[in-house]
This record gives structure tokens, sequence and C-alpha cells, in this order.
């Protein structure tokens, strides 16, 4: 229980020293850990791309629950359903389009 408490206090100081709401703090970890497990999913599917911008991409269209799943698979692990999450998000319209322009941005005609 002691070392709960200690983590607790060092997260409220650490919020309260970077002017940030609790929210705010929760909202930028999740979407962070939601990152690392849509980083992981691509660099599986497209071995040598620079998934990066893909992944940035995925998480901007992820709803609020998709990317608390996503966050909570970065701690338990990667299923098949992580993984059908990630390709969902990935075919939206939106996503599409942001990938992309992401992907070909670099590329001349």
């Amino acid at each position: 229980m002691r070392g709960v408490c200690s983590c607790l206090m060092a997260t409220i100081v650490a919020v309260g020293v970077s002017g940030c709401t609790l929210q705010e703090q929760v909202d930028k970890t999740s979407r962070a850990a939601a990152l690392r497990t849509v980083v992981s999913v691509s660099e599986k599917r497209l071995p040598g791309v620079n998934v990066e911008p893909i992944a940035g991409c995925i998480i901007n269209q992820a709803s609020t629950n998709e990317i608390l799943t996503l966050a909570g698979a970065a701690v338990t692990g990667i299923t098949d359903s992580t993984v059908e999450t990630v390709v969902e998000i990935g075919a939206r319209p939106e996503a599409v389009r942001c990938i992309a322009k992401e992907t070909l941005s670099g590329i001349q005609i």
C-alpha cells in the first residue's frame, strides 16, 4: 500500500509541476501507451517501414474507448482483438487519408 501511495503522490506532484490537470495527464499517458501498441502491431504487419506516422494517424482517429483498449494492451499484451481494433481504425476514411498523406508526402512525381 505504501508503494501505491508513493506512486500516486509522485503523479500528483508531477501533474502539479507540469501545469496539467489530472485528466490531461491521464489522456496523455493513455495515448502514449496506445501509440506504443499501434506501433508494435504495425511493425509486425509492415516490417521495415517507418510506422510512426501511420500509428499517429490511427491514434488520431481512435475513440476514447479504443484508446483505452489499446493502452490496456500495452500492459496486458497484444491479442487478435487488439490487431483487429488497429486494422479497423486504420481502415476508416480519415485514417486512410492521413496515412496516404503521411506516407506519400515525400514521393515526387
